[in-house]
């Protein structure tokens, strides 16, 4: 009897077993809706250290360093910190509202699949702790619009499970990776810019600018004899080149140690600020990497201003237009506190910019000049026949 006992105590266990998931299987969706589908989720999110997110066309990982998130595949840049945080309590809250499947041949309709590549909607989540422990392994398939009163939800599967279930929640789940991060680099309108060179190996500088600040277009320098420029709004368009200037990749800065820049520009301001661009070809792309400074003797100083009444009076009731007032230049104070802030953020990284932007540091003297059309002849004076005339 007593050498019988642990083959008993076995088989009653696993008879338990079965029962509790023969009962879990088939309790009523009253059981089931509202409950969390990670329960005690929420308590542990300041243990979360790595978010990796797989979608149908790329696969990154977001990693905990501190109190910031950075992207591994960018080399650790930062990844908005309220962003990440909100994702992770979006996946926290997630509310079960009906067990929908457990056969893997409807996994492809709900989206649900093991290979997000299956379905443009498809995203595999993984969020870990120290350890590699996982606190959460999700598949998250199509979303479900609201319904009436209902909220909106989403078609999920906990990897490894084969339930397959709808939930109630907000997923902001991202899949690509720039929609993580902050991308603009700076934003200085082309108001404040005095003067723009463009320096390409071997060829004559680029070299365009505006005599004060109230002037709306740009001039270009030094075209050759016989030549003009092609376009006043080709060539005013250099002048913007730092207007939302905007990454689509990034990379750290060594990336480029040791290399020589195949074209420099120099962006000088009517504040002192000045901002050089070094462009470099790296791997097929183009890496640009910003440096700041200072230079007092480039602020603009405002002529004393008059009081021409009478003129400005005149000019009304010709009906012309008066001249646009000067943009206000900044104290000096700020704008240096402005090229530390701006050196801090870039002097670790290069950028990958916009085609447009790559566009205009890659312009040439020959892209912008034609030659000179020849004057117009001067019409002859036609005689007017008088009343005598025979």
């Amino acid at each position: 009897m007593t050498a019988n006992k642990p083959l008993v105590l076995a088989a009653a266990a696993l008879v338990a077993a079965g029962a509790y998931y023969v009962t879990r299987e088939n309790a009523p969706s009253t059981e089931v809706e509202n409950a969390l589908l990670y329960p005690g989720l929420l308590d542990k999110l300041n243990d979360s250290r790595s978010i990796a997110i797989r979608g149908a066309d790329d696969a990154f990982t977001l990693q905990r360093d501190g109190e910031q998130w950075t992207m591994v595949e960018r080399d650790g840049y930062p990844v908005r910190f309220e962003m990440a945080k909100e994702a992770l309590v979006q996946l926290a809250d997630l509310k079960i509202r009906e067990r929908k499947t457990s056969k893997a041949e409807n996994y492809t309709e709900l989206g649900v699949t093991d290979d997000p590549a299956a379905g443009s909607e498809t995203r595999h989540i993984t969020v870990r702790a120290d350890g590699d422990a996982a606190l959460a392994d999700l598949i998250v398939g199509k979303a479900r619009d609201a319904k009436g009163m209902e909220a909106p939800g989403h078609y999920v599967r906990r990897a490894g499970e084969p339930t397959a279930w709808l939930v109630e929640g907000d997923l902001k789940f991202a899949t690509k990776r720039n929609d993580w991060m902050d991308t603009q680099v700076l934003d200085l309108p082309a108001e404040r810019v005095r003067r723009v060179t463009i320096t390409h190996p071997e060829k004559q500088p680029v070299v365009v600018s505006k005599e004060n600040p109230s002037q709306q277009l740009f001039t270009l320098h030094d075209a050759p004899e016989g030549y003009e420029a092609r376009s006043s709004a080709v060539i005013s368009s250099i002048g913007g080149l730092l207007l939302d200037v905007r990454f689509e990749d990034v990379a750290a800065a060594r990336q480029v140690d040791g290399l020589t820049p195949r074209t420099i520009v120099e962006v000088q301001t009517f504040d002192g600020l000045v901002a050089t661009l070094e462009q470099y070809d790296v791997k097929e792309k183009n890496l640009v990497k910003f440096d700041f400074a200072f230079n007092p003797d480039l602020v603009f100083a405002a002529p004393e201003a008059t009081a021409p009444a009478a003129d400005s009076k005149a000019a009304a009731t010709d009906g012309a237009a008066p001249a646009a007032p000067a943009p206000t230049i900044k104290p000096a104070s700020e704008v240096q506190a402005e090229i530390e802030t701006l050196k801090q953020k870039t002097a670790p990284w290069v950028y990958a910019l916009a085609d447009y932007k790559v566009r205009i540091i890659d312009k040439k003297m020959e892209d912008l000049i034609k030659t000179k059309s020849p004057p117009m002849p001067t019409p002859e004076p036609i005689e007017r026949m008088g009343e005598d005339a025979p």
